[in-house]
Parts: C-alpha cells; sequence; structure tokens
C-alpha cells in the first residue's frame, strides 16, 4: 500500500517542476515588403489574397510569384526570389497599379 502511495507523491512532485530556461525560437524565414503602392491596393503571393498591401510579410524561401492589385484594378507582378534572413523590398513602379 505504501509503496504506491509513495509513487504517486513522486509523480506529483515531479509534475509540479517547471522548467529552468526558456527557449524563445527564432523565425529565420524571409520576408517581403512592398513599397509605393497606392493606398487601399491589395497583395497575392503565388495566387492567394493575403490582404491589403502593409507591413512585411514573411514568406518560405524560394520564388514566389507577387501581384499587386490597385484599388482601381491596375496590376503589377513580379517574380521574385527570396532567400535568407531580411526582408526584400519590392517597389511598385509609380502608375503601375493605380
Amino acid at each position: 500500500m505504501t509503496r504506491p502511495l509513495i509513487g504517486l507523491i513522486t509523480l506529483a512532485l515531479l509534475g509540479a517542476c517547471s522548467p529552468a530556461e526558456r527557449i524563445n525560437p527564432t523565425d529565420d524565414r524571409p520576408s517581403l515588403a512592398i513599397a509605393d503602392a497606392v493606398s487601399g491596393s491589395r497583395l497575392f503571393v503565388d495566387g492567394l489574397d493575403t490582404g491589403l498591401v502593409g507591413d512585411p510579410l514573411l514568406l518560405e524561401a524560394g520564388t514566389h510569384m507577387v501581384k499587386v492589385v490597385g484599388p482601381a484594378g491596375g496590376i503589377y507582378s513580379e517574380k521574385v526570389f527570396l532567400s535568407g534572413r531580411g526582408t526584400r523590398t519590392l517597389t511598385v513602379p509609380a502608375g503601375a497599379a493605380p
């Protein structure tokens, strides 16, 4: 009878221990930023609508088809290659996606 009780107490004490060290994972994915897009433009990456152009977007490394669609329907697209940690900035030429 005492052996199971000791086992339960041991498990309870071990379960109450918290880790001594916190590990914060880092995100090594590259990011893509869009510059000079008309306000209200939408961003598409590999055919997926990612929403309004705004903060840099984390993506997997590799080649991506990026399309910016302006509020009036103008389209600017470019194939980009992303690698490493860092931000690649894609600048939309003036008048390209109104």
